[in-house]
């Protein structure tokens, strides 16, 4: 059967080449038809790997390509950086090609499918005399010869196939273009699939591209975020609006809602700024003495309309006189993210706890929950910068940026944060503050 690969260990270009071996010499039009749907199901067939190198990939889509025409030689050429070259190459003098580059501006075959979008197919090199390139003078006359635009679905030219030296018994594709068309189309996907991958693994770059890299993402996100910034502020402004409306009970819990939401999104965005203020050491902290009743108070109304749709209770426990010396800002949020992360892991019907205790020259802020626990193992990694354990409600990540940005806070107030296991199976997280 065309297309059969259930010999043990065969690869894609072993199917093809049992095909052939069963062909005649002087194949028929439905031979052909035959041969391209087993040489379309083996190019579907190759592995592309996670990671480049892709040359051994396209070397298979070569080969397939190359048996499929009767050619001596076939190639791919891909883009490569700001150019073009071959990519891959299989049969006679693959070697000597593989890596040559396209120029664009002086006259060859690839250059000229590359500029117009157009295949091209000649039966002698006497029929070349507008091409003059390298690529040209070593053909033999009477070599056949094609070279195929490779292109994606919304036509971006993503490669060149070239296959050389096609012996009389191969097809006549200049006449038949539309029996190749589905081998065309399965190296467009492959093709598309590779510059993918190449772009998130790039491959050859020095540490100087890798940090390039790293600040256009960078640049990127924090773009992102800015606007992100702007439009939840709004959002925010017209909820304060409707507030002020009075349109009925059940709508404004709704409302409370929607603000609750808006404002945790705000606070991670703001969150993920401050985060990389305080990496590259340009944020300064405004203290102030900070009353926790007023703190815990104000977070637990906050809190409230949520906890009380998820079946949860917000217990305070801490000193009338309680205080500490901190920004408010960046310890509200601090806190609010210890409050949201405790929420999320707590099961229904019960409860977490605001508590603080204050020592000779230090104040602790505990925010204990009744969930699954943190493993000890997994104690410290909870802080790292996008952590998430995956391990709130339905699956839901718990952690993402949120602690990553209470341990640098509690570090820029000159104090630290840990996890510990809670007093029943659940687990306290504790800040740590200077008093003064």
């Amino acid at each position: 059967m065309p297309g059969d690969n259930s010999l043990s260990g065969a690869t894609p270009v072993d199917s093809l080449r049992a095909v052939l071996s069963h062909m005649p010499d002087k194949y028929t039009e439905s031979d052909f038809k035959n041969l391209q749907t087993t040489a379309r199901e083996a190019i579907l067939q190759v592995k592309i790997p996670a990671i480049p190198p892709m040359r051994k990939a396209l070397e298979q889509i070569c080969e397939v390509s190359r048996l499929l025409m009767s050619g001596a030689t076939s190639s791919l050429v891909v883009r490569h950086g700001h150019g073009w070259e071959v990519g891959a190459a299989a049969g006679e003098g693959s070697e000597k090609i593989y890596g040559m580059p396209v120029d664009l501006v002086s006259k060859s075959v690839a250059g000229y499918v590359i500029n117009t979008r157009k295949p091209y197919f000649f039966s002698s090199i006497a029929n070349l005399p507008e091409f003059v390139g390298n690529e040209n003078r070593n053909r033999k006359f009477g070599d056949s010869f094609c070279s195929l635009p490779i292109s994606d679905f919304s036509g971006v030219l993503l490669g060149v196939l070239n296959v050389a030296g096609i012996t009389s018994n191969g097809p006549n594709l200049a006449s038949r273009q539309e029996s190749i068309k589905g081998v065309l189309d399965a190296i467009a996907i492959k093709l598309a699939v590779i510059r993918e991958k190449e772009t998130l693994f790039p491959i050859g770059d020095d540490i100087e591209s890798l940090k390039r890299i790293a600040a256009d993402k960078e640049k990127l996100l924090m773009m992102s975020v800015h606007d992100l910034k702007n439009s939840l502020t709004l959002i925010k402004a017209n909820l304060y609006y409707l507030e002020q409306m009075k349109l009925g009970e059940e709508a404004d819990e709704i409302l409370g809602l929607i603000k609750f939401g808006g404002e945790r999104s705000l606070d991670l965005v703001l969150s993920i700024l401050d985060s990389r203020m305080m990496r590259e050491h340009k944020m300064r902290p405004h203290f102030a003495k900070v009353e926790l009743k007023q703190l815990f108070s104000c977070l637990e109304k906050e809190f409230s309309i949520y906890a009380s749709r998820i079946d949860v209770q917000i217990q305070l426990s801490l000193p009338e006189m309680s205080s500490a010396w901190a920004d408010p800002t960046l310890l509200r949020r601090m806190v609010a993210n210890l409050l949201d992360n405790a929420l999320k892991h707590s099961p229904k019907n019960g409860k977490v706890i605001l508590s603080a205790t204050t020592g000779p020259d230090f104040v602790d802020i505990f925010v204990e929950d009744e969930g699954r626990g943190v493993g000890k193992q997994d104690r410290e990694k909870i802080f790292g910068i996008f952590h998430s354990d995956g391990n709130g409600k339905e699956g839901v990540p718990a952690y993402g940026i949120g602690l990553a940005f209470c341990k640098l806070g509690a570090w820029l107030h000159g104090g630290s944060i840990w996890v510990e296991p809670g007093s029943g199976k659940g687990s306290r997280f504790v800040i740590r503050l200077p008093k003064s």
